[in-house]
């Protein structure tokens, strides 16, 4: 069943419209991305520590054209901090996945609609504010740093709209949503399970701008070459 739908969705994405596009780009991508941490932070206002409900994600991104057919993957991280008197937090999120989607000619440029397969993880590193310290007082009394990490599937769909800027080069605008159904347990590095940690919403968002390299050509459905 699984190979059938595989194979009618791209019959589907395919077989329509009067124009289409031929060709390979891909690039650096930068942009906001907008991870569900709203519990996370109503359990660290407690401590005098509150993150951003925001993070600079950076990455990167590749795309195959054929005809009205666009398929790719893609792949970002990002990272956000808080600090309190005594001890400094960094959360960091992180992940990729494989695109598939119909594109479409649209001006100068071209706009695709994709759906995504991926996974994503975070991470949560809890470290205490230390001031200069004797080796052997460090090892007679050391004091944690825990990091915590979860993980999941994640599923999505976005949406990206590619201008030609000179020869090689396009710009590109992508936003997308994503959900991740099974962040809900942490783990410490050493494998063992925190009790009792906040539960990530399952949906975040990012939008990102795109410096892109590559070629992409207009082309007839039933034409032997692209025009």
């Amino acid at each position: 069943m699984l190979r059938k739908s595989i194979g009618i969705t791209v019959l589907l994405l395919t077989s329509v419209t009067m124009y289409a596009s031929v060709g390979g780009i891909g690039g650096f991508n930068l942009g906001a991305g907008f991870p569900g941490i709203q519990n996370l932070n109503d359990r660290l206002k407690p401590y005098g520590l509150d993150l951003k409900s925001h993070m600079i994600i950076s990455g990167g991104s590749g795309y195959a054209l054929a005809r009205n057919l666009i398929l790719g993957g893609f792949g970002y991280g990002g990272s956000v901090q808080s600090e309190n008197p005594d001890m400094i937090l960094e959360f960091s999120g992180g992940g990729g996945g494989f695109e598939i989607g119909r594109v479409w000619d649209a001006g100068p440029g071209w706009f695709a609609v994709m759906a995504t397969l991926g996974g994503f993880g975070y991470s949560l590193k809890i470290r205490p504010k230390l001031a200069d310290v004797d080796f052997d007082s460090l090892l007679a009394n050391p004091r944690r740093v825990a990091t915590l990490t979860t993980g999941s599937v994640l599923v999505g769909a976005s949406g990206m709209y590619i201008f030609p800027v000179s020869g090689p080069f396009s710009l590109g605008v992508k936003a997308g949503v994503y959900y991740t159904p099974m962040v809900k347990d942490w783990k410490l590095e050493d494998g063992a399970a925190v009790f009792n940690a906040p539960q990530l919403q399952p949906f975040h968002y990012s939008i990102q701008v795109m410096l892109m390299f590559g070629k992409v050509v207009k082309s007839m459905p039933n034409a032997g070459s692209p025009q």
